[in-house]
Order: C-alpha cells, then sequence, then structure tokens
C-alpha cells in the first residue's frame, strides 16, 4: 500500500510543478488543473477508505487521520471552486494555494505519515 501511494504521489507532484509555477501560462496552468483534479480525487478517495480509516482507529494516529481527511475535504473544495472560476487572476491564485496545500500534504504523507505507519504496521506482525 505504501508504495502504490508513493507512485499515485509521482503524476500529481509533476503537474503541481507547473500549477504553482511564476514562468507558467495561465493556459499551461488550466491544462495541468484539469489533469491534476481528476488524478487527485481517483488518488484520495481510496486512500481515505483503506489508510486513513486504519489511522483513525489508532490511538497515536487518530489526529493524522483526521488531518488527511480534512485536508483532502479542503482540496475537493477548491477544485470544485477552480471548475467554476473564470477570470484569470482568481484561478492563478486558487490553483497556486491548492498546488502548495496538496504539495505540502504529499510531504506531510511520505516524511511522516507513512513511515510512521509502515513501524506500526510492521511491529505488529
Amino acid at each position: 500500500m505504501i508504495d502504490l501511494i508513493k507512485r499515485d504521489h509521482k503524476p500529481l507532484k509533476k503537474l503541481i510543478k507547473v500549477m504553482k509555477s511564476d514562468d507558467a501560462t495561465i493556459t499551461q496552468k488550466k491544462a495541468a488543473f484539469k489533469q491534476f483534479a481528476p488524478a487527485l480525487i481517483a488518488h484520495a478517495k481510496p486512500e481515505e477508505q483503506t489508510w486513513y480509516m486504519s489511522m483513525k482507529n489508532e490511538d497515536d494516529m487518530t489526529i493524522e487521520g483526521l488531518e488527511g481527511d480534512i485536508e483532502h475535504g479542503l482540496a475537493d473544495q477548491l477544485c470544485s471552486e477552480l471548475r467554476r472560476t473564470k477570470e484569470n487572476d482568481m484561478f492563478e491564485a486558487k490553483v497556486k494555494v491548492l498546488a502548495e496545500m496538496v504539495e505540502h500534504h504529499i510531504e506531510e504523507e511520505e516524511e511522516d505519515m507513512l513511515p510512521s505507519f509502515k513501524r506500526r504496521t510492521i511491529g505488529s506482525c
């Protein structure tokens, strides 16, 4: 499961770079978001239903599981807003916030949550 999550992160990270780049055009950012939103949903839903659900049942990982759910909800909300945003400056601002938020979320997962979960899983075998 851990390798699958990390593998899912790779294409998201590439799109995040475009979405938050000052050098990318609005057309490039919109194209990146158009790919990013469905990829994020396809990644997030199974994660919520398996990994986060499991974490919320562990006393010392409950908060991390809840944080993950909240961050996913905020990302979904921003994606919905971005689909309706017509004005370019507002789109650029929102897409950059989404990119930075998801980038931070991925870093937290890969650097803190996944290693902690792996230690707990191996320790319980």
